[in-house]
């Protein structure tokens, strides 16, 4: 309960850091706020600390976490699919073309260069309550990057990254799916083409 009232005093996301104690449940608790207030610019480093808190007071659960995760990593490499497929979160709906109506996570499976390269996907979003959508781009479950895809045209977003050469898993995670009924506005996100490019 505390959250909203200290930030809408300080507007500092470590004032709310340094006040939450130091467990699983409380970093649940301002991951909550984050996604409730969309303040996905935090979204990322909040998760880390879930996760770190997970694997000191669970580890069971969260070693079945990321052995699940790279299971489907390379039930992925095996089927070698570069187009997009995935499912919203509520794992009913399935993002087809790149187009993602709800929060959840699609991937394509690539050929990576030897490092450094540079990830270029093209994106454009529409916005609900004059909030854009927010992805996380992950290669083999590696955050590359993340940001408001805050433009209603295609455009493209570059994301330098660091990799061994091989097949890869591209994720694009989109967190915060919204709607405004009243003003008919829904918030969605769009991934077209993507180019990798070695420097």
């Amino acid at each position: 309960y505390i959250y909203p009232w200290v930030w809408q005093n300080t507007n500092d996301f470590e004032v709310l850091e340094r006040i939450t104690p130091s467990n699983e449940e409380a970093h649940r608790d301002l991951l909550y706020f984050i996604e409730n207030n969309n303040l996905y610019q935090f979204y990322h480093r909040e998760t880390e600390k879930v996760n770190f808190y997970m694997k000191k007071e669970e580890p069971e659960k969260f070693l079945k976490k990321e052995r699940e995760k790279t299971e489907m990593i390379e039930r992925l490499k095996n089927g070698y699919r570069d187009n997009w497929q995935g499912r919203a979160n509520d794992g009913n709906n399935e993002f087809k073309d790149g187009n993602m109506y709800w929060s959840g996570t699609m991937s394509a499976v690539l050929s990576v260069p030897k490092d450094p390269a540079t990830l270029t996907i093209q994106a454009k979003g529409e916005p609900a309550d004059g909030i854009y959508p927010y992805m996380i781009v992950e290669l083999d479950d590696k955050e590359v990057g993340e940001t408001f895809v805050n433009n209603e045209e295609w455009k493209e977003y570059t994301f330098p990254f660091k990799a061994e050469a091989g097949i890869k898993v591209l994720s694009i995670t989109f967190c915060n799916d919204g709607e405004d009924v009243k003003k008919h506005e829904d918030r969605n996100l769009y991934v077209g083409e993507v180019r990798i490019v070695q420097k």
